[in-house]
């Protein structure tokens, strides 16, 4: 049904069952004699609740079915106690929501780059630490290493845009051939953190390493405070290995990278833009392909893509029905996907 309303790709049956089975989240359907001809579904992130998955067949729109499968995920989140509702719309389906008494809150970007175009190899992950783990009682009872590298990178390397994991900026070693250019080859790595983003040289430096299990209090207490959400049952469920922190040079949590449940980059989150667009550099695979969507509030992060080969290739605006939480878009440099942002 996804493939013919043409709303998203093969991830989006996953991410329901997900939002059901794993956020206690709810999806509703759309049933004509049998056929399933639209679909939605809703989570609910504390004082917020979000709406995605919004589909209806091509030969059934216009008859109302976009605006009650979205009326009845708001009444849901309603029902579970939030006090806000939210989605990402799209030209299309932005004047259904706006009569549903949605209002628009800032444009987001989809920002991608192909296989054979990049992104350019700017950094590699840092060794693992194998004595960080995580019990069956803590995300979804995985039991694997909290500080595993990134699938495809290599452990014992250290980033080459920041600090490592074991000292100060002068000991982290440079990113191997096919960096930006020959100049920014030649910079120390921490103007080029900088340079990513259109920013000088950090300070205090920002190092960037692998996730660990005792990270992830600190992990919420930032997605907290730049979501004003409680993502709590989302992150404890994904974070895991390929996660990745970003800290200052006095330990302190200053951001982190978190994969997708479904596979693939997910939500970086900084408190500062050279933490942002030093995990944005860290996480990637050169020679792949990959999606990010981030607010289009967020110029340091745009750029940072842009230089490592990204091209915007569609905008949805974020709409929301009831207060807006404490939101700080330029703080946010990835979301999960354009569903729960």
């Amino acid at each position: 049904m996804f493939a013919r309303a043409k709303l998203g790709g093969p991830s989006m049956a996953p991410e329901l069952a997900f939002v059901q089975g794993r956020l206690g989240g709810e999806a509703f359907v759309a049933d004509a004699g049998g056929e399933l001809v639209g679909a939605s579904a809703a989570v609910v992130f504390g004082v917020n609740g979000w709406i995605g998955g919004v589909a209806v067949l091509p030969e059934r729109r216009g008859g109302g079915l976009g605006s009650a499968l979205t009326a009845a995920a708001a009444h849901w989140i309603a029902e579970a106690g939030a006090s806000t509702a939210s989605l990402h719309a799209t030209a299309m389906g932005r004047p259904v929501y706006e009569r549903l008494g949605f209002a628009a809150d800032g444009r987001w970007l989809r920002l991608a780059v192909t296989a054979g175009a990049g992104p350019v190899e700017t950094a590699r992950t840092v060794a693992a630490d194998s004595s960080a783990g995580v019990g069956a009682g803590e995300a979804g009872g995985r039991d694997a290493a909290m500080a595993d590298p990134l699938p495809g990178m290599q452990a014992g390397e250290a980033i080459g845009l920041g600090l490592s994991a074991a000292g100060p900026p002068e000991e982290a070693r440079p990113a191997g051939p096919g960096g930006l250019d020959a100049t920014m080859e030649e910079q120390p790595p921490q103007e080029r953190v900088g340079e990513l983003g259109g920013l000088g040289p950090p300070d205090p430096p920002v190092g960037v390493r692998a996730g660990r299990a005792s990270d992830l209090e600190a992990v919420l207490a930032l997605d907290r405070a730049v979501t004003g959400e409680e993502r709590g049952r989302l992150l404890r469920v994904v974070w895991g290995s390929g996660c990745l922190v970003a800290e200052d040079s006095d330990g302190r949590v200053a951001g982190f990278h978190a994969h997708k449940p479904t596979g693939g980059p997910g939500a970086t989150i900084a408190r500062d833009p050279w933490a942002g667009v030093a995990l944005q550099a860290a996480w990637q695979r050169p020679g792949t392909g990959a999606t990010v969507v981030l607010p289009e509030a967020n110029a340091a992060g745009r750029r940072a893509l842009e230089v490592l080969g990204y091209q915007v290739t569609s905008a949805t605006t974020l709409m929301r029905r009831g207060p807006a939480p404490a939101y700080r878009p330029r703080e946010v440099f990835g979301g999960f996907n354009l569903f729960w942002g």
